[in-house]
């Protein structure tokens, strides 16, 4: 048996010597301490880790039960020469190991060192169990938890994939990076055309910094490509753009697409107290430096896919979708009408009198105009359905399953809200803006993408000829 660290508790002078003497003979291997009374065994307990306890029944200040109570992180024997079957059982259920009567002529005392040895391999095996189970336990959070983070991740990224600007892009980014870092504040910075200087486009938390611009030297993680962490504020190496005052502990992680650095991510501790190092807490953990690695790479590569994708599908100006991506939407929706019905409502808008605006006001006027109609139909139309500008001042708007009714009602809700549009130029208002809209709708009206932007144009062109402002319905009775 391994030497073990043994208290024994035993107010009866004699039994200790006998006890002592074991331990001295080498009967029983172990580091022996002991206490005469409960008073005593309490000290040492605070005082001393061990292995076993050897516990008198009755001792002059109190009994066992008053050792039990403390709920010793080790295994109890009760050797005692007093006692019944019914204190014996009482012993076991308050925590006892074992109970152990002592006879006249001491023969307990030779099977005393198998049973201290019995009671400490069952300990340690219990306590392997315990740690074993401990273990599997946070490894299964931990799991559970990479599992919720990668989701939210995938998350993001769908999110993202339905974002009609940037800007609204960098608010998902802002809302994402917070949900999976709540006690941390940042910033997402990203590099200008000229690559010399980050700007900060989105911030999140109570704390992010205040910076709007970064020279891209001043950032250590973009000026090396690689993550920087800091976790005091006695770092041999900071973020010059952090001031002359960082954080007691931040982040820097390069964001990286297609081998070029993007810009970065920054993350620092929402934590007010001086005395809680950021370097404590889990976002300097390697681990976790790799979900935010992750999640930097998610992000420089979405925003990079969407600015390829937003030059080749959207309209600069207004943020719609362009006129080259809504024939192949309708496209994409008349191929699937093969496999199941579909109806589709197709709305066109014009602008009425639109060169008034570009005559009194100049050109930038007219775009400010084409600009609030864009972002007010990014706003109108439900998920599924495609707004673009068409070309010049002419919109189109694809309504996934609507009737003509449908349709109808849509575009009168729209001619509405855009009435009510009041735009500005220099602080300047710049009138009423009204658009004719004409409605088409498949299959009434068309089996193709021409058959229906065709009908829905001529629809559009009556609206104009009945007095401009208003809604019609394309009638092959009366197309020219």
């Amino acid at each position: 048996m391994p030497d073990i660290k043994v208290l024994h508790i035993e107010d009866d002078r004699v039994d200790r010597m006998a006890f002592e003497r074991l331990v001295r003979e080498g009967n029983l291997p172990c580091e022996y301490d002991a206490a005469q009374s409960v008073a005593e065994a309490k000290d040492r307990l605070c005082a001393n880790r061990y292995d076993v306890v050897l516990l008198d029944y009755l001792l002059g200040d109190g009994t066992a039960f008053d050792i039990l109570k403390l709920k010793i992180s080790a295994p109890v024997i009760i050797v005692t020469g007093s006692g019944s079957e019914e204190v014996a059982a009482q012993a076991l259920k308050a925590g006892a190991f074992d109970y152990l009567i002592k006879d006249p002529a001491g023969k307990y005392l030779s099977i005393l060192p198998l049973i201290v040895e019995k009671a400490h391999r069952h300990w340690k095996a219990e306590q392997a169990l315990v740690e074993a189970t401990e273990a599997a336990e946070k490894w299964g959070k931990e799991i559970d938890q990479r599992n919720r983070e990668m989701s939210m991740l995938g998350e993001m990224s769908s999110s993202l994939q339905t974002c009609f600007t940037v800007d609204k892009a960098y608010t998902v980014i802002g809302r994402f990076v917070h949900q999976l870092f709540p006690f941390a504040s940042g910033a997402l910075y990203l590099l200008n055309e000229k690559r010399t200087h980050a700007h900060a486009v989105e911030r999140w938390g109570d704390r992010p910094p205040g910076e709007e611009a970064i020279a891209r030297d001043d950032c250590v993680a973009i000026q090396r490509g690689r993550i920087h962490a800091v976790g005091t504020k006695r770092a041999v190496l900071s973020c010059r753009h952090l001031g002359p005052e960082p954080p007691a502990g931040y982040l820097c992680v390069p964001m990286m697409a297609h081998g070029e650095i993007m810009g970065s991510l920054h993350l620092r501790s929402d934590m007010h107290t001086p005395n809680t190092p950021f370097i404590r807490q889990q976002y300097l953990k390697v681990s976790n430096q790799g979900l935010i690695v992750a999640l930097s790479e998610h992000i420089a590569l979405a925003l990079s896919n969407r600015t390829l994708h937003v030059q080749a599908t959207h309209d600069p100006l207004t943020g719609l979708y362009n006129r080259r991506y809504m024939v192949e939407a309708i496209e994409r929706e008349l191929n699937r009408a093969d496999r199941r019905p579909t109806r589709l409502g197709i709305i066109m808008l014009d602008i009425d009198n639109f060169k008034k605006f570009n005559d009194s006001f100049g050109h930038c006027a007219g775009d400010m105009v084409l600009q609030e109609i864009g972002a007010y139909l990014q706003d109108a139309v439900r998920m599924g359905d495609v707004a673009c500008r068409y070309g010049g001042e002419e919109f189109l708007l694809m309504l996934y399953d609507a009737t003509v009714e449908n349709s109808v009602m849509r575009a009168e809700v729209i001619r509405n809200g855009i009435r009510s549009l009041r735009p500005k130029h220099n602080g300047n208002l710049l009138g009423d803006v009204t658009v004719s809209a004409g409605v088409a709708a498949f299959p009434e009206h068309g089996l193709s993408s021409n058959e229906l932007i065709g009908a829905v144009d001529k629809a559009m062109y009556r609206a104009k000829e009945e007095g401009r402002d208003r809604v019609a319905v394309y009638d092959s009775a009366l197309a020219p």
